[in-house]
């Protein structure tokens, strides 16, 4: 294979330096429509496959037709030109969805598209690659880009020395991808790229350790230097949103209309500084207990309108030996006696204090009172759980709530922005929790806590759902 000279962007030529280090595991690159991060992404793999025989790289998308119709095409009738890779240089296997070189290094697709046949991605169990491609990474979910993401490192890595990498593209989104990337991107200055550390690499074959780091790469419809003028025009005449999201990059801007939390919300609710101090006992505990033993046990504490600590209640650190036969719940509310005592309650400020009525939760409830601890019990269903979310979102909306910045490493927006909605007759009708344990690949427990702290904080009563009576969703 030859190649013919390339015009890149200096967008582009810094992104070959990023992914030439063998310490940077993860990159993403993010931002506007037009930024020819496709194109980039297409590059960057058939380089490597051409200078290392026999690898092995996934390029994977949420939809395997979609990927098919863009980017496989852009692979084939723009990158291999622009190489110079020819008809003979490789095979295309349409059905089993493989590109293989002559060198032996092939490349292969991916649908990462959920099933509920197999929640936890089995199917890519048996892949055995040295990179991983992920296309559009903001349609998938996290479960699908953190599996799909392990089976890198598992071919020819050690023989050649490389490190594997995940190098991922997409435009502004607002799920799990927001949080990982562009928030640390953001909170470094921003600029056309940052990398941050995040564990550790051992370079093959020195078996040295070494900090691994993810990174960031802002891309612009700007820096395509192969771009249509007029496709820049289309842009602009976009609808203000649209237009700030797929022209300007613009990451405040990328709400899907269903989204419950939108952005510009959780961004005006972020408080930098912790409440003042009250003369009057002005604090609140949600706790979202495990559900039957699964998930995590979360409790929220509000002080003063603003969420300025979220904890896991582990059990674990309140067994005195394995012969401990004290029931779950007891254990559940030593720890809980624990974290309220800490933030200034007792039991006279125990109405203050609310737990999620299953089976756990009962539990707790029940020990709580013995011990003189008369709490409150939030009993969930979808209504009061759709409403307790509704009425979350208007009391952020309205500075009623604040998030500490910082409390969770993000964890709680990053919840909280999966939330979508619909409105019926005027009723608000939030995304179940299963859905949001297959966008999330995790059970939203820190969100559950904060919400039903919430509804602790707003009195604790049940919502009456009559549609005359419900409000409308205002930003």
């Amino acid at each position: 294979m030859s190649s013919q000279k390339l015009q890149m962007s200096e967008t582009q030529n810094l992104s070959f330096e990023i992914l030439a280090d063998p310490q940077v595991t993860d990159v993403l690159f993010g931002g506007s429509a037009g930024g020819a991060k496709s194109f980039f992404a297409c590059l960057w793999l058939v380089v490597e496959c051409r200078n290392y025989p026999g690898i092995a790289i996934g390029l994977g998308r949420k939809e395997l037709k979609r990927l098919k119709r863009t980017t496989l095409v852009t692979l084939l009738t723009k990158v291999h030109p622009a190489l110079g890779v020819k008809e003979h240089d490789f095979k295309y296997n349409s059905q089993e969805g493989v590109i293989q070189y002559v060198n032996g290094s092939r490349i292969v697709l991916i649908d990462m598209a959920y099933a509920p046949t197999d929640p936890d991605f089995d199917k890519f169990g048996s892949l055995e690659l040295t990179h991983v491609v992920i296309e559009e990474v903001g349609e998938a979910v996290k479960k699908a880009v953190d599996v799909l993401g392990s089976r890198k490192n598992r071919m020819m890595n050690k023989e050649y020395g490389i490190v594997g990498k995940t190098v991922m593209t997409c435009n502004p989104t607002q799920n799990f991808i927001r949080q990982e990337y562009y928030k640390p991107y953001e909170e470094m200055g921003m600029g056309r790229m940052q990398k941050w550390q995040r564990g550790e690499v051992v370079i093959p074959g020195t078996g040295e350790r070494k900090p691994g780091y993810r990174a960031f790469v802002r891309s612009s419809v700007y820096d395509n230097p192969f771009i249509d003028d007029n496709y820049i025009e289309v842009l602009k005449n976009l609808d203000p949103q649209e237009r700030k999201r797929l022209l300007e990059g613009d990451w405040n801007y990328a709400d899907d209309d269903d989204t419950l939390f939108k952005s510009i919300i959780m961004d005006r609710a972020t408080s930098y500084n912790l409440p003042e101090v009250s003369e009057n006992f002005n604090k609140f505990i949600g706790v979202d207990p495990a559900d039957k033993g699964k998930d995590e046990t979360v409790a929220t504490l509000i002080d003063n309108g603003v969420i300025v600590a979220q904890k896991v209640l582990k059990i674990k650190e309140a067994l005195v030996g394995e012969d401990d036969e004290r029931p779950v719940s007891w254990l559940y509310t030593d720890e809980l006696i624990k974290f309220a005592q800490t933030n200034g309650f007792t039991a006279k400020y125990a109405k203050n204090i609310a737990i999620e009525g299953n089976g756990i939760g009962v539990g707790m409830r029940d020990q709580m009172r013995i011990r003189g601890w008369f709490i409150s019990l939030y009993e969930s269903n979808s209504t009061e759980r759709s409403w307790g979310y509704y009425h979350l979102m208007e009391d952020m909306r309205d500075s009623e709530i604040k998030l500490l910045h910082g409390i969770d490493d993000g964890e709680l927006r990053r919840q909280l922005a999966a939330h979508t909605y619909e409105m019926e007759y005027q009723v608000p009708k939030v995304v179940k929790k299963e859905v949001l344990k297959i966008v999330l690949a995790r059970s939203p427990d820190q969100a559950d806590s904060a919400m039903i702290a919430n509804w602790a904080k707003r009195g604790g009563k049940k919502h009456n759902d009559s549609s005359k009576n419900a409000s409308r969703i205002r930003f």
